[in-house]
């Protein structure tokens, strides 16, 4: 049987060290960030600075030049409507309620260890 083409990201799978694994930092995403990160991508810091939270700001790693901080794992932010939303994925140009700060979940350990399907040798 032959393994099945469904591309998934990045998923922790355990830590080289030994260590206890998916240990999580915390980023932020900038304002109405205009472009979609999904659970098990490649981030990097965005180089926009520290935020009012104190944490650096990411986003999505698009070459393969970029130094890579981590694994996307999901973000928290108050909707414009005031409600508390948490997801697996940041939807391109979500615009967040004024004042607030898009928190972003990024498992950054450097002893993690990773799968990921790939399509070449």
């Amino acid at each position: 049987m032959a393994n099945p083409d469904a591309s998934f990201g990045f998923r922790p799978w355990k830590n080289g060290s030994g260590g206890v694994h998916g240990r999580v930092g915390q980023y932020t995403i900038p304002t109405a960030y205009g472009t979609a990160i999904f659970y098990g991508d490649t981030v990097k810091l965005s180089g926009t600075g520290i935020t009012g939270e104190g944490a650096p700001s990411i986003n999505i790693s698009t070459t393969n030049t970029d130094q890579i901080l981590g694994i996307f794992c999901g973000c928290e932010y108050t909707a414009s409507d005031g409600s508390k939303v948490f997801r697996k994925n940041w939807i391109a140009s979500t615009a967040e309620a004024s004042g607030t700060t898009i928190k972003a979940y990024v498992w950054d350990d450097p002893n993690q260890l990773f799968m990921a399907q790939c399509d070449g040798t």
